[in-house]
């Protein structure tokens, strides 16, 4: 019999291309002994006597809340496999279960008065609604954002997204690639910022860590700034650029996270081939619950949450929700750490039986410590590759990034009785920042001498200002018959309006500064003044525009999707003196009546197998300026992409497959003209377009779902190659290939309420990025590098202790693996060390 090699026992000689494969298989060969260990150690009699087929009756104590969290934790503790629970409990309540009761009565009880009917075989029960016309109590619009993901157990979403198209369709029949990370990963991962959501989402790609906290996001090789919350568009910009970069959205608050890959302009108002995301609220519950919880981890990182829902009138038609939070941590890097705050508030009243009215208002704070446009050196003056420690840091002790975020929503949705529905959004956003952060000296080669002097910083900038945005939806979506067959048509507006407030910052002393010796600095460089010169400037943007789309149902199993949209931007920017007075408007860009056609097809091969083709132009308006604080030509191109979709195991494990094409003109690009140190007056560096002929190709590969009632996994596979006009690859800094792996497993029988998993973020290798110059060493040796490829692997345990208390264990980088989550010659930092954190919830 042929024997399978031990990955733990390759050696170097296998070859140099399998090396960069070695931690990827190190991880699965961990994971999978992992898996094995976990179904072999079952009690041998685990599967007897959970086995519903002798209906002997059981001790159950399941508390109160929404069904479908009562019925997933009815199907742990029974043994019983629930086909079709996550749809058919999607906005009911229960009472719970307490008592002895066996299979047969445990679901009558659960299931009377839900309209929900069951039949059983075996070890599997199927659920559906009752279709007889029966006399019940009213439903109440529940919004169609508001399929919810939490509590239901689920790595899947059950129902319809409107993110793509505002059609409402199911991920298996919207034509591109679309993404859902779910409470319960998120919960089972230890996913609590919007940066560790995105570090674990198929085909993007983190390539630059950047200054005031974050990353740079990519998907499909460019740029991802199109970030919305319950589909409208956020206050969220390429992180980096200006004093008011961005808070890192706090995950407490969503109940999942929506990602479109490719083309989204449709409904966006810029059309960047890279993805939309889509950020969806957790929403006020009828029934009265909460949970608060306690995080301590390395690096003192501390935290505290609170989350209470419930309603506010007798009848439940007045609902709130309030979730707030504290955290405070330290970090592995020198003299830095950070402070956050977090409170926000929901209330949803149900004005009619069909007509929902939500308002509600956000506010968060960041403080960071330690924050610096500068990281540690890569290169001797000789040239030759170094490792310094992973705890350096050649940031000084003063400087500083505060940051708030306030945001203020409300929507009104209503739903016809023809089955249409009509909805009103509206946002207005603030963001205020102040900063004064250091980089790397101007004319200093970020390169160090054997006693370990040569690196110069100097106070780089200095930075204080806010943003205004208001952003507005109207859109109508439902049914409509023609040539005797039901189709789909929806339509609207929507658009943002920004105002961009910058003052001019003076700063005493920005001369270099030379660091004696990094490798036994203590963070000492004297602190200069700053002050505002009252000059000032506001840069206004509105973008706005209608759209319009249908999905038209030819053949049974054809469906055709059709959509336009029609764009409007501009943008300028008022400068004003010391006095306050107007001194001229520059920066000024129009773009008119732009069309943004948007085309797809799918196919159902069979009801769980559909083929699809999607095709979209791009229009996407640049914030990018020149030297001369021009604005560059709008990104143009298109985008095609097919692919097949969908599921097994009685839908509970869903897939995809994609292939994808993107021409893009005018990609932006560094200037290397001007000195690294070179700032435009709001904080940017100079960028300049690349010219017509980029392309990239790729394709995806999705799992995700349940194996076995007890055993969850998500997998994908993404690559993505960009080449320009002449056919070279650009864009070597982003890994071209990643792999993502998260499994939890829930045990039953003996070891019931605990459940274990693994992780494994697998990067393909990527270059050194020079912002597109050439750097050399003393001797002209030339300075570049190739960050190999690597794995990261961590696991995660939860014990639910009781129906109220559960903890959780998590352990990130397991094997302390060493790399660079920044590979930039004057910015280069290492990703954080092995990292353990332990939470405490207590729910009701």
């Amino acid at each position: 019999m042929h024997r399978r090699p031990d990955p733990l026992s390759l050696s170097k000689d296998a070859g140099s291309h399998c090396a960069p494969l070695r931690p990827l298989a190190l991880a699965l060969y961990v994971l999978m002994a992992g898996s094995a260990f976990v179904v072999s150690t079952q009690p041998a009699q685990a599967a007897t006597q959970n086995s519903p087929t002798a209906d002997k009756t059981q001790r159950y104590d399941i508390p109160a809340g929404p069904l479908s969290r009562v019925l997933m934790r009815f199907s742990q503790e029974s043994g019983v496999y629930l086909v079709g629970a996550g749809s058919v409990a999607e906005g009911k309540q229960s009472a719970g279960l307490k008592g002895n009761y066996s299979v047969v009565q445990a679901l009558d009880t659960l299931l009377a008065g839900t309209g929900i009917k069951y039949s059983r075989d075996a070890n599997t029960v199927n659920l559906w609604p009752v279709t007889e016309t029966t006399q019940l109590a009213p439903v109440r619009v529940q919004g169609t954002l508001n399929r919810a993901t939490e509590d239901t157990g689920l790595y899947t979403l059950n129902g319809t997204s409107s993110t793509a198209t505002r059609l409402n369709m199911d991920t298996q029949h919207t034509p591109q690639s679309v993404s859902v990370m779910t409470r319960q990963q998120m919960d089972d991962f230890g996913l609590t910022s919007f940066d560790d959501v995105m570090n674990f989402t198929t085909g993007v790609t983190a390539n630059t860590a950047a200054v005031g906290g974050g990353f740079q996001f990519q998907a499909r090789g460019f740029d991802i700034s199109n970030v919305q919350v319950d589909g409208v568009q956020s206050s969220y910009r390429a992180a980096g650029r200006g004093a008011f970069n961005p808070i890192s959205l706090d995950m407490d608050l969503y109940d999942r996270v929506e990602v479109v890959r490719g083309a989204t302009g449709l409904l966006s108002p810029t059309g960047e081939p890279s993805a939309l995301i889509n950020l969806i609220r957790k929403r006020p519950q009828a029934e009265f619950g909460g949970k608060l919880s306690a995080h301590y981890g390395s690096w003192n990182d501390k935290r505290v949450t609170a989350d209470v829902t419930g309603p506010l009138t007798e009848d439940g038609r007045l609902r709130m929700r309030v979730i707030g939070s504290r955290k405070q941590a330290d970090s592995f890097m020198d003299r830095q750490d950070h402070k956050n705050d977090l409170l926000s508030g929901m209330l949803e009243f149900d004005l009619t039986d069909r007509t929902l009215l939500t308002a509600g208002y956000d506010y968060q704070t960041a403080k960071l410590r330690g924050e610096g446009n500068m990281g540690v050196p890569l290169f001797t003056s000789e040239g030759d590759r170094i490792d310094v420690s992973r705890s350096m840091s050649l940031v000084p002790d003063w400087t500083y990034w505060d940051k708030k975020h306030q945001n203020a929503f409300f929507s009104v949705e209503h739903e016809f009785e023809n089955k249409w529905n009509a909805k009103l959004s509206y946002s207005h956003q603030r963001d205020d920042g102040d900063a004064l952060i250091t980089g790397l000296g101007q004319g200093v080669n970020p390169v160090v001498r054997p006693d370990g002097s040569g690196i110069g910083i100097r106070a780089n900038l200095a930075a204080n200002g806010y943003r205004h945005q208001d952003n507005l939806e109207l859109s109508a979506n439902g049914p409509f018959e023609l040539f005797g067959r039901e189709h789909q048509l929806m339509f609207g507006f929507n658009g943002t309006r920004k105002r961009d407030t910058t003052y001019t910052m003076q700063v005493s002393d920005t001369r270099n500064w030379f660091i004696p010796n990094i490798y036994d600095w203590d963070g000492y460089m004297p602190e200069p003044s700053v002050s505002r010169t009252g000059e000032w400037n506001r840069v206004h943007t509105r973008e706005y525009g209608f759209f319009a789309g249908t999905r038209l149902n030819i053949i049974d199993p054809l469906n055709v999707i059709m959509g336009m949209r029609l764009s409007d931007y501009k943008t300028y920017r008022d400068n004003y003196g010391k006095n306050g007075q107007l001194t001229g408007v520059s920066n000024e860009l129009r773009n008119r009546n732009e069309i943004t056609p948007y085309f797809g097809v799918t196919y159902d091969l069979n009801p769980n197998l559909t083929a699809y083709a999607s095709y979209t132009r791009l229009f996407q308006p640049q914030s990018y300026k020149d030297i001369n604080e021009n604005f560059l030509d709008p990104i143009t191109g298109v985008n095609r992409e097919i692919g097949l979709k969908g599921s097994l195991m009685e839908e509970a494990l869903q897939f995809s497959l994609a292939a994808f094409e993107t021409r893009q003109n005018n990609l932006a690009v560094l200037d290397t003209s001007v000195p690294d140190d070179f700032l435009l007056p709001d904080g940017s560096r100079p960028y300049v377009s690349s010219g017509a002929g980029n392309r990239t190709k790729g394709f995806e590969v999705e799992l995700n779902g349940a194996l076995t009632n007890s055993w969850n996994v998500f997998a994908s596979y993404s690559y993505a190659s960009t080449k320009n006009a002449e056919g070279e690859r650009i864009n070597t800094y982003i890994p071209s290939q990643t792999f993502r792996l998260g499994t939890m497993y829930q045990f039953s029988g003996a070891l019931q309420g605990l459940s274990v998993g693994a992780t494994v973020n697998w990067f393909g290798k990527r270059d050194l990025w020079t912002a597109g110059r050439p750097y050399t060493a003393s001797n002209g040796k030339a300075l570049k590098d190739t960050h190999s490829s690597y794995a990261l692997v961590g696991l995660h345990a939860d014990y639910r202790v009781n129906s109220h208390w559960n903890a959780k264990l998590t352990v990130n980088n397991l094997f302390d693996k060493r790399y660079y989550d920044n590979f930039v010659i004057f910015r280069a930092r290492y990703g954080a060390p092995r990292n353990v954190h332990l939470s405490i919830d207590y729910q009701w």
